[in-house]
């Protein structure tokens, strides 16, 4: 049983990391901005984790004076922090780059645990100007270069940035950029965390992974209308005329859209995980449709 520090437990990802972990047997500390969110289940359906985890301290990673003795007695540091592709308070830089960095700069003051795993994101096919990129790509930079025995996991497109397609489909049409034929092999999360994981034990340095299966952005598309159990009405645009021809009055599926066509369309297919614990996309459709967070 060993001792570890999860960086970003009340997000989607890091929540089942959690969970993962506890299945193991492991002791967990939770390292979060606020503390209740943990005892909620998460508005992208991850596990409420706050019974299960071991302590609970909260800090900012922008805030290097938060930190001191979060990493104290712990043999491994999982890192799910990260800025999301949709908006943030904080930019790339800020969080991905130097919010984590200043957690491994307090890990390594506290003694260095054994092993820093660190959730980047698969961007082989990405421009490396993209913000995201940069500042993920600056931390493990600094991360492979530190005292610091490491571990970078490099993620496809997780299922909950899919969830705008469900609610285009539910309006009645969903709008597609030309590239939606490009593969995709999206993730979910308790596949990826059980990646994370494996991790702490991994004699590799870093691990690409997507999910186990392949399809284009259409395809998940149809899947949207199928959970709906409507008729698939799909449009594909150049994405400045779509842009155009939404500004005219469908703002939702605007902002759709443009969550949508962004550099996660982008990262093509990861290797696959293994298929023993994959959940199904279709399903978690099924299961976001029926919950409380679908507010078409």
């Amino acid at each position: 049983m060993k001792f570890v520090l999860v960086a970003g437990a009340s997000g989607y990802l890091g929540r089942h990391v959690v969970a993962a972990l506890k299945q193991q047997g492991h002791r967990v500390r939770a390292l979060v901005r606020q503390r209740e969110p943990l005892w909620k289940r998460g508005t992208r359906l991850a596990p409420a984790v706050g019974a299960e985890v071991d302590e609970i301290v909260m800090a900012d990673l922008t805030l290097p004076q938060t930190l001191q003795g979060v990493c104290h007695q712990i043999d491994y540091v999982i890192s799910c922090v990260g800025s999301a592709r949709s908006e943030s308070r904080l930019t790339p830089e800020q969080l991905d780059h130097q919010g984590n960095r200043n957690l491994l700069i307090e890990a390594i003051r506290s003694g260095a645990p054994e092993k820093f795993v660190y959730v980047s994101m698969f961007d082989k096919h990405l421009p490396a100007d993209l913000p995201r990129v940069k500042a993920k790509a600056a931390f493990v930079e600094e991360l492979q270069k530190s005292v610091m025995t490491s571990y970078i996991v490099r993620p496809s497109l997780l299922y909950p940035e899919l969830l705008p397609l469900l609610y285009m489909a539910h309006r009645g049409r969903i709008w597609l950029p030309t590239s939606a034929a490009r593969q995709l092999n999206p993730i979910h999360g308790a596949d990826l965390a059980a990646v994370c994981v494996k991790g702490l034990i991994a004699k590799e340095k870093e691990i690409d992974v997507g999910g186990p299966v392949t399809q284009n952005l259409e395809q998940i598309a149809r899947l949207a209308f199928k959970v709906h159990k409507k008729p698939a009405h799909i449009t594909a645009l150049p994405p400045a005329l779509a842009r155009s021809w939404l500004r005219l009055g469908q703002r939702k599926q605007l902002m759709s859209f443009d969550r949508l066509h962004s550099e996660a369309l982008l990262s093509g297919v990861a290797p696959p995980c293994s298929s023993e614990t994959h959940h199904s996309l279709e399903s978690y459709f099924k299961d976001y449709l029926a919950s409380a967070f679908f507010r078409p």
